[in-house]
């Protein structure tokens, strides 16, 4: 099969307003996914919205990760673009964005981006309960 891209999108649930409200913190935990993932940050966008909630960007020489809280939902979305590149050791980056954000709970699916083929492209469906 011939891939693009891989997108790796990661829900998580229950977290505590207080950590997902602190855009400093957010931002650290955004270069800590580049860091363990071996990409080059290019660019960082980080905004703390009114009344509350982060959004991080970072623009990656491979692509881009994304981090969009909504603390009053105890909820966070984490999306991780790379240009032709699967993943497989980065799966464990779902339990360590669920234990830095100390959320109780994850959705992870991984896309693979630009095959061509129809249907469903999901290649892995994985949470924690």
């Amino acid at each position: 099969m011939n891939v693009k891209g891989t997108l790796l999108v990661i829900d998580l649930y229950d977290a505590p307003p207080e950590v997902l409200n602190d855009a400093p913190f957010i931002e650290g935990v955004a270069r800590e996914v580049a860091d363990r993932v071996g990409a080059q940050v290019l660019e960082t966008s980080c905004h703390q919205l009114t009344p509350q909630g982060v959004i991080v960007v970072l623009t990656l020489s491979q692509s881009h990760l994304s981090i969009h809280t909504w603390p009053e939902a105890g909820y966070a979305a984490v999306d991780l673009f790379f240009c032709g590149r699967e993943f497989h050791e980065e799966l464990s980056l779902a339990e360590m964005l669920c234990e830095r954000l100390r959320a109780a709970r994850f959705e992870e699916k991984v896309l693979s981006r630009g095959t061509g083929l129809s249907g469903p492209s999901a290649i892995v469906s994985r949470h924690r309960p």
